[in-house]
């Protein structure tokens, strides 16, 4: 790769332009299409908590519930292919969490993708919007 390149935002828009070649998209497609496999009664992906000792099970109970919660919000039965392919070639995702101030135990009511444009010394740029990508 470049050593030109400095920043992640420059890495990304580099993994974006690579990934919109022929052979590198039919590769992206095999590998998604392997890694998410789509099932209407169950979702794609899961937790496997067996091996931590530390937690009790009604803690793994908990994060199970919650894991299956943020997936629902995510819509992951019907955008998992696209939110991995996403997360494939960024090597990252970022999401805007949006949360009930008015409940009291603050319920996470959506996430909104964020995609990445530009990065500046302060901090990167992003948008909101999941039609552009």
């Amino acid at each position: 790769l470049d050593v030109s390149l400095r920043s992640e935002a420059q890495f990304i828009a580099k993994y974006r332009e690579m990934s919109m070649q022929p052979e590198a998209e039919q590769a992206i497609e095999d590998i998604c299409n392997e890694a998410i496999v789509n099932n209407e009664e169950k979702y794609p992906i899961g937790l496997d908590l067996s091996l931590v000792s530390s937690l009790s099970d009604s803690v793994k109970q908990k994060v199970d519930k919650e894991f299956d919660h943020i997936l629902r919000l995510l819509d992951f039965n019907n955008r998992g292919y696209e939110i991995f392919r996403r997360w494939y070639i960024d090597g990252k995702g970022y999401y805007h969490m949006i949360v009930d101030k008015a409940s009291p135990k603050r319920t996470l009511n959506r996430f909104n993708a964020l995609l990445m444009l530009a990065s500046l010394n302060s901090g990167a740029i992003f948008i909101a919007p999941d039609c552009c990508y």
